[in-house]
């Protein structure tokens, strides 16, 4: 029992000791529902705040088309291309945002454009860089919020250490009952 308060507090100093990775720090953009002539758009995508890099994206088109545009194309010219597929091809669907003056901080942004397009021009990556403007509509306001830390590594070894020590301590308080009684 000695070895595993030892090693409980070993657990407990080191955890106090090493740094906690910080968390990236993101935002979440919201698309609310606009009708594209017929076509509605909805949903969010994901920024990295110091970078501007937009890592994730869900929004769906329903109406006179149903898809899901569920992959990050790239950001050319202030334009963010969101597709189907990891891939895409010329003449292949995308869904474009104007980001050009997208904030770091949550709040309201104006979209200058959001529309549906055909990509025109696909880079090595098979991503799309640019896109004839199908439909669109100008001055869609977007809604950035934080989304909840997700614990790291680190913080999830503090939790579990944190656990087996009050564990040992049931351990021990009952031990010593069982002995005074």
């Amino acid at each position: 029992m000695k070895c595993l308060k030892t090693l409980g507090l070993a657990g407990l100093v080191l955890a106090c000791i090493l740094p906690s990775q910080a968390h990236a720090s993101s935002l979440e953009w919201y698309v609310p529902s606009t009708d594209l002539s017929g076509h509605v758009i909805e949903g969010s995508f994901v920024q990295v705040t110091s970078t501007g890099a937009i890592t994730w994206v869900s929004v769906s088109e329903t109406g006179n088309s149903t898809r899901t545009y569920n992959h990050p194309g790239a950001v050319a010219g202030g334009i963010f291309y969101a597709q189907t597929s990891a891939t895409v091809l010329p003449d292949d669907p995308v869904l474009f945002i104007n980001v050009s003056a997208l904030p770091t901080v949550a709040g309201n942004y104006t979209s200058p454009s959001v529309g549906l397009g055909v990509c025109q021009t696909v880079n090595g990556d098979g991503l799309c860089t640019s896109a004839s403007n199908s439909i669109s509509s100008n001055s869609v306001v977007l809604n950035g919020v934080v989304p909840p830390p997700i614990p790291t590594l680190t913080e999830w070894a503090m939790i579990v250490m944190g656990l087996a020590l009050a564990g040992a301590a049931a351990v021990t308080l009952n031990g010593r009952r069982r002995r005074l009684a």
